[in-house]
């Protein structure tokens, strides 16, 4: 059988299928149908049949995105794009996606722009990373009642439009001016969620939202070194997602903030303050952060200076927290301890040790690892009952860990160990079988069960909210 004839079958099956979901479908009924399909999948719907040979020109979704964009030179993405705007027959356009070099074609790509707007498009996705300046957006062809999402990458916005209906707008690698988020989020009094990405021009971040009623997400990330300090003026705030650079974050007024990720990258200093206040996060429930997060909380210094959390802040409402290890410096088991006993309702604790390894040091042992084995087992964690952590190697001061948690989570149902990623569970199979039976001893809870698995045989229905694919 020659390398064709598969691939002929499997054309043969879609057009067959293709056939009797449609067969006694009218044709202005297909041409709704497929004008909602994206740009790509509707020509490729054309070949399976002469029925729908011209059912791409109805398209209501035009996404000449990455992925469209892969393999073809500028001309040959020009040629086909703009052969598709000139012949279009829909009435309206509800995506416009773009992902290539602009150079040269600028007054083509505002054409295609302009022909959008005036079909009444909702959404704009306008990703020219590929050339080597950014592209000019004026507000001139983007003034319109219809847009909901606003995407822009690589793109410099003199003045920005009055999209009155914008509900979601994202910014990366654009040069924003503290002026330019002063203007949106005046303008857009209707927007939802805010993503700053790679933006490298303000220090001082000012988020002011406090005119916007329906104002529930807030995500930055990366914006470089610069940025040392981001108000938060948003009452009606409840996801607050940073990653990057250490920065203090200040929120005006106590927020009803229900998920938070903070991401500090690793560093080589520390601050005085602590970045975030944490009695503005008294009624988050889901909260993920890196090490280097902890490490400034405690201000800690090397191995013989060490001052603890300030006393008194409670995360009452926290259920649900996850700890990244990756990039600390000095983090220890009593420092994740102290946090952990901070959050008097949590639920569920993950740990990523991410091939982290513990490197306790001089005070651990004199000082902090005495306080921790004179505490009484069981006198708190009283609601903990899923504990998982990733990158497990069965260290010295890993299973402490596991120990001072087992021993205080009277109600644990689930104690999940995984392996690095970079090992199998044989590796540690004698260390498993000494230490098996002292988690079992060590633990508080009756009915607890603890399984080991292999990084990619994780089998457990145990997972955190945030997974590392939200962390920008």
């Amino acid at each position: 059988m020659s390398e064709s004839q598969p691939a002929k079958k499997r054309i043969k099956r879609q057009h067959d299928q293709h056939h009797l979901i449609t067969a006694n479908l009218p044709d202005d009924i297909l041409e709704i149908i497929f004008s909602f399909l994206p740009i790509k999948e509707a020509l490729r719907t054309g070949l399976l049949s002469p029925r729908f040979r011209n059912c791409w020109i109805r398209s209501r979704k035009l996404h000449f995105d990455k992925d469209f964009a892969r393999g073809r030179s500028q001309e040959n993405f020009i040629t086909i794009v703009d052969k598709i705007f000139n012949v279009h027959a829909a009435p309206t356009i509800l995506s416009l996606r773009l992902y290539f070099n602009p150079t040269g074609v600028v007054s083509i790509v505002e054409e295609w722009i302009k022909k959008c707007v005036e079909k009444g498009v909702e959404e704009l996705d306008l990703n020219f990373v590929e050339g080597p300046n950014p592209f000019v957006i004026y507000s001139s062809y983007l003034n319109t009642n219809s847009l909901k999402i606003l995407k822009l990458c690589h793109c410099k916005v003199f003045v920005p439009p009055k999209l009155c209906y914008l509900n979601t707008l994202v910014l990366k690698k654009v040069h924003v001016r503290p002026v330019l988020m002063k203007t949106f989020l005046e303008n857009c009094l209707l927007l939802e969620s805010l993503d700053i990405s790679k933006c490298h021009t303000m220090a001082h971040m000012k988020i002011y939202a406090e005119n916007l009623n329906k104002f529930k997400e807030l995500r930055v990330g990366d914006c470089g070194p610069y940025t040392v300090v981001i108000d938060i003026d948003a009452p009606t705030l409840r996801l607050f997602h940073y990653s990057g650079q250490p920065v203090f974050v200040k929120f005006m007024h106590k927020l009803m903030l229900n998920d938070v990720i903070v991401n500090f990258f690793s560093f080589s200093y520390m601050r005085k303050e602590n970045p975030v206040n944490l009695n503005d996060l008294s009624n988050v429930t889901v909260f993920s952060a890196t090490a280097a997060f902890l490490e400034i909380l405690v201000s800690k210094k090397g191995n013989k200076e060490f001052h603890e959390k300030p006393p008194g802040i409670r995360l009452m409402q926290l259920k649900e927290f996850q700890l990244i290890m990756e990039g600390a410096h000095f983090c220890n088991v009593y420092d994740i301890a102290s946090f952990l006993k901070s959050c008097p309702r949590l639920e569920k604790v993950f740990i990523d040790l991410n091939e982290f390894s513990f490197a306790c040091g001089y005070y651990w042992e004199s000082h902090q690892k005495e306080i921790l084995d004179k505490e009484v087992p069981g006198a708190a964690f009283e609601c903990v009952k899923v504990v998982k952590i990733t990158g497990f190697k069965f260290q010295k001061h890993e299973v402490e860990l596991v120990k001072y948690v087992v021993q205080k989570a009277r109600f644990l149902k689930n104690l999940v160990l995984v392996t690095p990623r970079n090992s199998r569970l044989n590796d540690y199979a004698e260390e498993l079988q000494h230490y098996y039976k002292m988690f079992c001893c060590w633990k508080a809870s009756i009915i607890g069960q603890i399984t080991v698995f292999d990084y990619f045989e994780d089998t457990s229905s145990v997972h955190p909210q945030h997974s590392r694919l939200t962390w920008f």
